[in-house]
């Protein structure tokens, strides 16, 4: 974290694109599991993805980042919806420009037999790692069984592809036992000027084998390098306030990334992981809860140990969304990047729609930089939004970095969301 020097103005643009594209993949993976696991039952009896807020997406924003977000839908009719993503590129640097993510156009079946997506977008089905394609996607659905065929050609910057690069694949699914085991097949195909570059073949179970625990597991096979890319083992247990999640993660970079990838500048992801995530909810407006884990990460030197654990506690201001406050203590160690962390959120209504938020980070850096050791993040800022749809959120941001001992920043959303009566 603060122990890494900055290696210059197009590098840090590349990796500012870079975790845009792992945040936008992120939300494509947690939706997909979501998804698979059929978890709205689960929801109904008390267990919840913990998903952050409007105004916490926007205090995660990076002041340097620039990214439109459109969105257009029927709410009380969902057959039909468009959404975009463009990333406008990152100040400070001219060496790489904006670029669209993410465009699609998405038709569903009334009933739920079917769907359909045309566009740029990405995607993430069962065991296929996550792909970012201008193409096409159609599901099929009928008693349980699912059949799922996608076709296009790998993004490149701008709107085009390239000659010969085009990928293919699908997904057959059945669910059994009244919906409590769920087995899948995946493929996935992919060309490089004609040449092959990843064919891959998964599966993924899914099985609830207690009416409180719910099991998903996920594996993949590179056929053309004969060897496993990726492998994930994941345990939830809900029970009246207690939530336990255990998981265990195998990836092998070699297999998932390919040299000329942008995420291969990031060499901080873990290789393989094991851990547990436990959430209480102690008082009607208090939960508290942390996450411990295991990890062994590859770097230039081979594979290293270490480990991050997270504390946290979320009170609620109020029954009815008056606002809530969040604090959290992370420690990782057994790194050349060891760092520790305390965070401090707080989000209150202070007039009808309107809410004020505020929070500050202290990270501290087992390897002082050239910077200094500890790095200090504030943000304070004033959310609206009515029920028309229109929604404005604005911040300002003061931190330090390793380019400069301080920096403030404004920060400004804007959306709008048309909603239509049956």
């Amino acid at each position: 974290m603060g122990a890494t020097s900055e290696r210059g103005s197009a590098c840090e643009c590349m990796r500012t694109r870079a975790g845009v594209l792992r945040r936008v993949l992120g939300y494509g993976c947690l939706m997909a599991t979501v998804g698979t696991l059929a978890l709205g039952r689960a929801m109904a009896e008390g267990y919840q993805p913990r998903m952050p807020s409007s105004a916490s997406l926007l205090l995660q924003g990076r002041p340097q980042e620039g990214l439109l977000t459109l969105h257009s839908g029927y709410r009380n009719h969902p057959y039909i919806d468009a959404d975009a993503l463009v990333w406008l590129g990152a100040a400070g640097s001219d060496d790489l420009s904006g670029d669209v993510l993410t465009a699609s156009v998405g038709v569903r079946e009334p009933n739920g037999y079917g769907s359909a997506r045309v566009g740029r977008f990405v995607l993430a089905t069962g065991a296929v790692r996550p792909v970012h394609l201008d193409g096409v996607r159609l599901v099929a659905r009928a008693r349980g069984a699912t059949l799922e065929t996608f076709f296009g050609v790998p993004v490149a910057p701008g709107l085009s592809g390239r000659g010969f690069d085009w990928l293919a694949g699908g997904r057959a699914g059945q669910q059994l036992l009244g919906e409590r085991l769920g087995l899948g097949l995946s493929y996935v195909h992919q060309r490089d000027s004609g040449m092959i570059a990843n064919e891959e073949v998964g599966t993924d179970v899914t099985l609830r084998p207690l009416a409180r625990l719910w099991i998903r597991g996920v594996a993949s096979w590179d056929v053309s390098l004969e060897g496993l890319a990726a492998a994930q083992l994941h345990a939830t247990w809900a029970q009246d306030r207690l939530t336990v999640h255990g998981f265990a993660e195998r990836r092998v970079a070699a297999r998932l990334l390919p040299s000329t990838s942008l995420f291969s500048t990031i060499s901080d992801s873990a290789a393989s992981e094991v851990g547990a995530d436990l959430d209480y909810q102690w008082f009607p407006r208090l939960s508290v809860g942390g996450r411990a884990a295991l990890q062994w990460i590859e770097i230039d030197t081979g594979l290293t140990r270490g480990f991050r654990a997270t504390a946290r506690a979320r009170l609620a201001l109020g029954d009815q969304g008056e606002g809530h406050a969040l604090l959290e203590l992370s420690r990782r160690g057994g790194l050349a990047a060891g760092y520790s962390a305390a965070y401090f959120g707080v989000e209150r209504m202070v007039w009808r729609a309107l809410y004020a938020h505020a929070s500050g980070e202290l990270v501290a850096a087992d390897a002082p930089g050239e910077g200094g050791r500890l790095w200090p993040y504030a943000n304070v800022g004033l959310r609206y939004g009515d029920r028309r749809g229109l929604s404005v959120a604005g911040a300002l941001i003061a931190r330090a970095t390793p380019a400069a001992v301080h920096e403030v920043s404004a920060l400004i959303r804007v959306s709008y969301q048309e909603h239509l009566l049956p």
